[in-house]
């Protein structure tokens, strides 16, 4: 603490880290048909963002015609297919894939070159730039000099691909601070 005009102020503390950050592509679910039926409604558009619980499409199975039927989908992310009620005239036999969901969540990890300092279990999110735009990383564990990461990826981060871009070495750090353009 230091004494500025009678009153006590914490400093402001950056910490930085700097290692070999890993991420791995998003994860991807299949929606698949376990029996004939036919699309009545798609919900959502190939490129639309979802969250879990959402329904993505309704239906009707060949076994009973009356009930309308949903999918809901088990992940947040970005819809990469989904059958439409214009293809082949709606109807689908067992089998057939119904909707792929990405998760708009890249798991990573960074490996820290040097000590991690003392209180980094305690850390709940960094900063880094990617791409020359600053983004948020969220800290989910720290292991002696591994820590696991997960950053949300924005549609342009998803179709750029920005999990494959691993890079040897990388600065992470508590404080917001602007990239360099």
């Amino acid at each position: 603490m230091i004494e500025l005009n009678g009153l006590l102020v914490a400093p402001l503390m950056m910490t930085t880290l700097v290692g070999k950050l890993t991420f791995q592509a998003p994860t991807t679910e299949f929606y698949y048909a376990r029996e004939a039926g036919v699309v009545v409604e798609s919900v959502f558009e190939p490129g639309n963002i979802v969250q879990k619980g959402d329904v993505i499409l309704k239906y009707l199975t060949e076994l009973d015609r009356e009930t309308l039927q949903q999918l809901n989908v088990n992940q947040e992310g970005f819809v990469d297919y989904v059958r439409r009620a214009s293809e082949q005239g709606g109807s689908y036999s067992s089998g057939d894939i119904l909707a792929k969901i990405s998760s708009n969540t890249s798991m990573g990890v960074l490996l820290v070159e040097g000590p991690v300092f003392q209180d980094a279990s305690k850390l709940k999110q960094l900063w880094t730039c990617l791409n020359g735009l600053k983004k948020r990383v969220v800290v989910d564990g720290v292991h002696d000099n591994q820590i696991l990461l997960s950053i949300k990826l924005s549609e342009s981060d998803y179709s750029n691909k920005v999990w494959y871009q691993n890079e040897s070495q990388v600065t992470l750090s508590t404080n917001e601070r602007p990239c360099a353009q």
